[in-house]
């Protein structure tokens, strides 16, 4: 599996939740997006990747 991606309504709080609670890092910071509002990528400590996407 490459990543999870989870449809969010604010990607700013929902990165930050990661971040503070989950020790995520954020790879790709927030960007516009062609399908969607808006994206950004996470790595877990795990590696497990994680897309954010709002709509």
């Amino acid at each position: 599996m490459y990543h999870i991606a989870y449809s969010v309504e604010n990607i700013e709080s929902a990165a930050d939740e990661l971040v503070k609670n989950a020790n995520a890092m954020i790879i790709s910071q927030i960007k516009d997006a062609e399908y969607f509002k808006r994206v950004c990528f996470l790595a877990l400590p795990n590696m497990q990747i994680i897309e954010l996407v709002e709509e």
